[in-house]
């Protein structure tokens, strides 16, 4: 198993969910690792205060400091970086997502629905799909219409 990085989703004394983000520390020469995911968006304070408040990311500075960047700290090292303005009007499907590990999926539904965020299975509002090896998956899209797959650890190892 992965090493993870926990990143709160709500305040300290709160009971709803925490991410849980494979971390991969190590890298060789011939490896490439992650570091961050770029999103054009409309609206820039609309979209930071969705991965904000809604993610429970940590904003961190941007070299740019000319208020066409937020940068947040998506766990360990790992990056979202939201970017206006957005250069295409081609909508995102949910085949095209980034995924976070959540400790209890359930929980993190509640999360959504206080926000009144719509989620699904990728098919159905309001469902979870529950992979062969036992994973919860879903789905729903930020501000910018971008997909976001929550899911748990595989439960049929």
């Amino acid at each position: 198993m992965s090493p993870t990085v926990t990143i709160p989703v709500a305040g300290p004394s709160s009971s709803l969910p925490r991410l849980h983000l494979p971390y991969h520390a190590r890298m060789n020469d011939t490896a490439a690792a992650f570091d961050h995911y770029a999103i054009f968006v409309r609206d820039l304070t609309r979209s930071a205060e969705f991965y904000r408040d809604v993610m429970a990311f940590q904003q961190m500075p941007d070299p740019f400091q000319d208020d066409r960047h937020v940068w947040f700290n998506i766990g360990g090292t790992l990056q979202l970086h939201l970017i206006t303005p957005r250069r295409t009007d081609v909508p995102p499907t949910a085949d095209v997502h980034f995924a976070f590990k959540a400790q209890s999926v359930p929980s993190f539904i509640e999360r959504l629905n206080a926000a009144h965020i719509p989620y699904g299975d990728g098919d159905n509002v309001g469902q979870i799909r529950t992979r062969p090896d036992g994973m919860l998956q879903i789905y729903f899209q930020d501000p910018d219409g971008y997909w976001i797959e929550v899911c748990s650890e595989p439960q049929n190892r």
